[in-house]
């Protein structure tokens, strides 16, 4: 259930950046994109009944939710991990493909330029 995938990102995250990097950056994007997908056929899709629309709705607060635990826990990351150490350790064009500009906000200040907001 989604209230356990929540409860697992938050509690990996609170371990630090080590843990975020051996369990949740490995499947991030597999997560991600699966969340975009259902919540595009939920947000396209109709409701049967008001039962449906409730839960519809519950399940959509539940991945919106993850992906908010997720997007913490990638903020962990970066600000706690040089440059040089994420440039080593992470598949930074997967996490660019997939993130985007949600990204830019979680840059140290000092990290953030004009040539890293245009790639972004």
């Amino acid at each position: 259930p989604l209230s356990t995938i929540y409860g697992g990102i938050v509690g990996i995250s609170l371990f630090g950046v080590r843990a975020i990097d051996c369990f949740l950056l490995p499947v991030v994007s597999d997560y991600w994109n699966k969340w975009e997908d259902e919540l595009t056929k939920l947000t396209n899709g109709s409701g049967s009944g008001k039962d449906g629309k409730r839960n519809k709705e519950e399940r959509i607060y539940e991945i919106q939710m993850c992906q908010m635990a997720i997007l913490n826990a990638i903020r962990i990351y970066i600000q706690g991990v040089s440059i040089d150490e994420q440039v080593k350790r992470v598949n930074v064009d997967m996490l660019i493909n997939v993130f985007g500009e949600r990204l830019i906000p979680m840059l140290r200040s000092e990290e953030v330029t004009d040539y890293i907001g245009i790639v972004l």
